[in-house]
């Protein structure tokens, strides 16, 4: 029989229930919403969490700011790994398992090379830049002329210079109107 505290304590708290509900929570941290954007009328809010406290794959939901409700954008089974928007967050991709998804009324995988990392949206939501073995690649968000600007170079070859040149240059091209800070000496 357990000994009984005295008159006025606490009971003492049940470590292994409480050791295996930190472990199936990964530390309480399962559940809790992480990685949010505001659109830019400030409406919704995107962000990924698992559908329950307990659940290890992120879903990316939508937060409707005025309502409160929430909407499930996607679900893949291995989870949400990382996602981006374009400048009006019209146009929402993800990645999951190393592939590229485009959320749209039900989320598509276009047809691109796999592994997927670190997809980025232009302003526009015309063109999604993503990193596969360390080359810099485009695809139209149809899932179209998927190609690659700029290769993977090993550092420390001449051309490792050159390549990164090539990258930065596409980059300020493509996707530095949405990252300059808006102007706001004309009252905007």
């Amino acid at each position: 029989m357990p000994p009984v505290p005295p008159p006025g304590l606490p009971e003492p708290p049940d470590l292994p229930a409480r050791s295996a509900r930190t472990a199936r929570t990964a530390r309480f941290a399962r559940g809790a919403p992480r990685d949010f954007t505001l659109t830019p009328d400030g409406e919704v809010v995107l962000f990924r969490r698992g559908r329950t406290g307990d659940d290890p794959a992120d879903c990316l939901w939508a937060l409707e700011v005025e309502t409160g409700v929430e909407r499930l954008l996607a679900a893949p089974r291995a989870g949400v790994d990382s996602y981006a928007t374009d400048a009006a967050a019209r146009l929402i991709v993800f990645t999951t398992a190393g592939a590229l998804w485009v959320v749209g009324s039900e989320p598509r995988r276009p047809p691109t090379s796999r592994p997927v990392s670190d997809p980025r949206p232009d302003p526009t939501g015309r063109r999604v830049a993503y990193v596969h073995e360390g080359a810099l690649r485009v695809v139209e968000a149809d899932g179209t002329a998927d190609h690659a600007v700029a290769g993977h170079q090993p550092i420390g070859t001449a051309r490792t210079g050159e390549v990164l040149r090539h990258q930065v240059r596409f980059l300020k091209r493509h996707l530095t109107p949405a990252l300059a800070p808006a102007d706001r000496s004309s009252g905007q």
